[in-house]
Order: structure tokens, then C-alpha cells, then sequence
């Protein structure tokens, strides 16, 4: 999960310097475009980022509790002890967030670098003004 963040937060790094550089050029207009969308994965990023964290405290809480981070011990110790059964909960809440919505995150941040201009270029008389 670790290696997926920091993954995820070097390539939204670098997105920020592009979207600068869009934003202080004849391109601002683009960087506009995109400022939603890039609000989005930057709040999804430092959202992986609160996961991995509370998972970073919870496993060793967690290993105490079961015995060991074994699916099975964990299972079977979240039966009997609630600490035990929240520390699994999230670790389970980070994996899926950082190995699914993060997934996804880094796609949009794929369209974002390609930067469609379509929203530039759409006509307004397609609005239906003249």
C-alpha cells in the first residue's frame, strides 16, 4: 500500500508543476478546464495518504491482538475483541481504497496530462447564443 501512495503522490507532484505551467502560459485556459478535476485527485491522494497512515498504526495493534496479521488469527481475534475487530476494519478500509479508488485516481490523472482541449474549443454558438 505504501508503494502504491508514494506512487501516487510523486506522479501528483508532478502533475502540479504541469498545471502551473499550463496556468502561467497561453494554456491557461486549459489549466481552468482541469482545475475541478485536479482538486478531485489531489483530495483522493491525500485521502490514500490518511488511509496508509491509520493502517501504519492499526497493523501493529492489530498483530498484537491476533497474534499475527494471518488472515485467519485476524479474523478469528475480530470475533472476540472489538480493538481487534477495529484495527481490521482499517486495514481492510485502506487496502481497498489504495488498491481500487487510488487505481482510478491515477487514471484521471492520466486525462488530465493529456489535457483535451475540447472545453477550449467547443463553439459558442453550440451553446445556442449567436
Amino acid at each position: 500500500m505504501a508503494e502504491k501512495t508514494a506512487h501516487a503522490v510523486s506522479r501528483l507532484e508532478a502533475l502540479a508543476k504541469e498545471m502551473g505551467q499550463r496556468a502561467g502560459s497561453e494554456r491557461v485556459l486549459n489549466a481552468y478546464a482541469f482545475a475541478h478535476p485536479f482538486l478531485e485527485v489531489t483530495g483522493d491522494v491525500t485521502f490514500a495518504w490518511m488511509h496508509l497512515w491509520r493502517a501504519s498504526i492499526a497493523a501493529p495493534k492489530l498483530a498484537q491482538k491476533a497474534g499475527s496479521l494471518d488472515r485467519e488469527a485476524v479474523q478469528k481475534a475480530a470475533q472476540n475483541n472489538k480493538d481487534a475487530a477495529f484495527y481490521a476494519g482499517q486495514m481492510e478500509s485502506a487496502k481497498f481504497f489504495i488498491h481500487t479508488l487510488l487505481t482510478a485516481t491515477c487514471g484521471k490523472m492520466d486525462a488530465i496530462l493529456e489535457g483535451n482541449t475540447s472545453v477550449e474549443d467547443i463553439l459558442d454558438v453550440s451553446f445556442g447564443t449567436k
